[in-house]
């Protein structure tokens, strides 16, 4: 249980964590919706002109080997971000510190991004998935090759759905964190293709170091039972000496 002088803490470091969302970083968030936006329709139309003059079947094949494997690896890219950016560092971070920002906001204010617009809520997972969508317009997509290998149609496609689920991990994020989602939300969590309420529930008990993984959630279970986060913490821990969560359970007002 929280004490009083816990939430007091807490209270006063998600006000101090709210003000220090710049006009700067807005900005920025918003030039790369912006991007994300034009380049994915971009993608996605030059995808689907050079698919219409492939086999159907290579092309049905193809697009449930995306959509799996699109779904499975945002699953565990969301679950590695979200855990480096709750476990390292701080706010004082250099060139880090302003995305650690709204990680550590979080915490102290589960419902705080409840109030956060569009572009607040997936202006840094665009910024991750520009850089692949302009890559991807580079390169013409061929019929033949496993779906790993960049260039084939299945890659494409693939990149073109982990794209789209990374850009929208927060906004799945926040919608398990609403009390009245909208009904859309609310279908695609009943049919768990998303992260839901129950799922991420887990991650915020305790002091947060389980069930990192916020686009399906589909991979929190697993992880979670062969230990995989600390394990990793183990490895940096013993490379760096750095401790993990310091600065956020400080700023919980857990600190000894």
């Amino acid at each position: 249980m929280t004490s009083s002088s816990e939430m007091k803490i807490r209270k006063d470091n998600a006000a101090k964590l709210k003000s220090g969302y710049s006009a700067e970083k807005r900005m920025m968030e918003t030039g790369f919706c912006t991007s994300f936006v034009i380049l994915w329709v971009l993608n996605f139309v030059r995808i689907a002109k050079e698919a219409s003059e492939m086999r159907t079947e290579v092309i049905v094949t193809n697009g449930i080997i995306a959509v799996v494997m699109g779904e499975i690896i945002a699953d565990f890219m969301s679950g590695l971000v979200h855990w480096g950016a709750d476990t390292w560092g701080s706010t004082e971070t250099p060139v880090l510190g302003t995305f650690i920002r709204s990680f550590r906001e979080h915490h102290v204010n589960a419902h705080a991004m409840c109030d956060h617009d569009w572009i607040e809520t997936n202006g840094d997972n665009n910024m991750l998935c520009v850089p692949t969508l302009i890559w991807m317009l580079a390169t013409t997509a061929t019929e033949q090759g496993a779906w790993y290998c960049p260039g084939t149609m299945t890659w494409q496609m693939y990149c073109l759905v982990l794209t789209l689920l990374v850009s929208l991990t927060n906004q799945f994020h926040k919608q398990a964190h609403q009390l009245n989602p909208h009904p859309i939300s609310r279908f695609l969590m009943a049919t768990n293709l998303v992260l839901t309420r129950q799922n991420h529930a887990v991650h915020h008990r305790g002091i947060h170091d389980q069930s990192y993984c916020i686009t399906t959630g589909w991979l929190n279970p697993f992880l979670d039972l062969i230990d995989f986060w600390r394990k990793l913490e183990w490895v940096i821990t013993k490379t760096t000496g750095y401790i993990p969560r310091e600065n956020d359970i400080q700023l919980l007002g857990k600190a000894e």
